[in-house]
């Protein structure tokens, strides 16, 4: 009992480096791509400790090829929200509507080189889903249609009421 009391008290702080990320939540929001689009795409790691921590970020799923990713420490400084770990998505040409890739980031703690005693790691996963869609032109788009058409149509509708007004207002005066 004391030897288990004596480790404890030589474990230092676990971390507390969270991820946030609200693009794409696996697998309810997945990240939406075309056939043939690369974009880079960020995660943020937070650290509202009073320390700097160190993680190490690794691929667990490169979702078929069309991930690509710097593997690697990472230093996230003390009472930091937004250190940008940025990845890229390429999906192939050939790729098929419908189509779902799975990937995955792994974060893993890594204990300070000035840590004394033991330290306690831990690890999370982030789990990165992209589904292909159809690409839709901006210039295209049937809601910047609709809403073009009915801009227009208030347009002519306010028109024909100043014209008929000032009509009526010029026939009241003869």
């Amino acid at each position: 009992m004391i030897a288990m009391i004596f480790v404890l008290g030589l474990i230092r702080g676990a971390s507390a480096v969270d991820i946030a990320y609200g693009d794409f939540v696996c697998p309810h929001r997945p990240l939406i791509m075309y056939a043939g689009e690369e974009r880079e795409v960020g995660i943020r790691l937070q650290n509202p400790l009073d320390t700097d921590q160190k993680v190490r970020i690794i691929i667990s799923g490169d979702g078929g090829g069309v991930f690509n990713f710097d593997e690697g420490d990472y230093m996230i400084k003390a009472k930091t929200f937004d250190k940008e770990v940025k990845f890229k998505v390429k999906i192939p040409e050939t790729a098929e509507l419908g189509a779902k890739y799975d990937m995955g980031l792994k974060v893993q703690d890594v204990p300070m080189e000035n840590q004394g005693g033991i330290a306690l790691t831990s690890g999370m996963g982030i789990p990165i889903c992209v589904q292909v869609g159809e690409y839709v032109s901006p210039a295209l788009s049937p809601e910047t249609d609709e809403s073009n058409l009915v801009g227009i149509a208030v347009g002519v509708i306010a028109l024909i009421i100043i014209i008929l007004v000032i009509y009526f207002a010029m026939r009241k005066k003869k």
